[in-house]
């Protein structure tokens, strides 16, 4: 997936990678991650906006689900983050939900694209830019099961 550029401002790049939870700390300091492990980066895109996601899939809401999701998906403890650095480690059984992305028909695809291009949380976005993340985020998701690891979200605040 090409790195989704915002031309005013960027507020956090985000690399959405396949890892062993015990590379964390190195993810963290590593400014290049996407070159290191498996994965993709793209621009502002948060753990809110995937908890988001979450609650879309699992409820038809965005709002139903989404205190669940967050009490799930914590920052993991950095020592000494870099840049304000914060990482997410996605447990397996949500990393299973955003697998189902890759299965959906395309009809169920447009649906969930819409939906969630309509939250307060991806409103900067278009519908084919969260159609081209979620059909990422769903092969992503499935190779990470494939290889029996976890998906690691590195989110990085811009320095601007």
């Amino acid at each position: 997936m090409k790195p989704r550029l915002i031309e005013k401002y960027r507020m956090h790049t985000t690399s959405i990678l396949i890892a062993n939870p015990n590379d964390v700390p190195a993810i963290a300091e590593d400014l290049q991650a996407e070159l290191h492990w498996n994965g993709f980066t793209v621009c502002d895109l948060n753990q809110v906006q995937l908890c988001t996601l979450l609650s879309l899939l699992k409820s038809d809401s965005p709002d139903a689900e989404f205190e669940h999701y967050s009490s799930i998906l914590q920052a993991a403890p950095i020592p000494h983050p870099a840049n304000e650095t914060q990482v997410f480690i996605i447990p397996a059984n949500l990393v299973q939900e955003l697998a189902v992305l890759a299965d959906l028909d395309q009809s169920e695809f447009i649906s969930l694209s819409i939906a969630w291009v309509m939250t307060d949380e991806m409103n900067d976005w278009t519908v084919p830019e969260v159609g081209e993340l979620l059909h990422d985020l769903g092969y992503l998701a499935q190779a990470t099961l494939a290889k029996n690891q976890s998906i690691v979200l590195r989110v990085c605040q811009s320095e601007d």
